[in-house]
């Protein structure tokens, strides 16, 4: 049976390979790991991965980024993909005023830069409850 996969688009290199690093310390070989370094790279390995029937479990994105910024980017996989969680990270203190309704309803969390291993244990046991221990 195909792995699930996690997506993490960040612009910066040095925030994906930490992040995927720790997701695999925390989640093991359970799931694919991926990364963007954009937001339009992104919706591009998401719909090749659906258009393979595989099945994205989360999508994790930095807040500010270049061009697509996530707070875009992750109402467009939510769209394409409902049952992906769509988390954001953010340094950001403003996100809950650059954000309408629509557009939080459709991210399944916030998580701020830089954040801690407890707090991203503590998200992924919240998106994923059997997957985390």
């Amino acid at each position: 049976m195909p792995k699930p996969f996690i997506i993490c688009v960040d612009d910066e290199m040095i925030i994906l390979s930490t992040l995927v690093e720790e997701l695999q310390f925390i989640l093991g070989k359970t799931f694919e790991y991926e990364i963007a370094q954009s937001g339009t790279e992104a919706l591009e390995l998401i719909q090749e991965l659906l258009d393979e029937n595989q099945k994205i479990a989360i999508v994790f994105s930095d807040f500010c980024m270049p061009g697509m910024a996530g707070h875009e980017l992750l109402p467009a996989v939510h769209d394409l993909s409902p049952q992906t969680r769509c988390i954001l990270l953010t340094g950001m203190d403003q996100c809950d005023i650059e954000m309408d309704a629509e557009t939080k309803k459709k991210i399944f969390g916030f998580i701020p830069k830089p954040w801690s291993e407890e707090i991203l244990r503590k998200m992924l046991h919240e998106a994923l409850p059997i997957a985390v221990e």
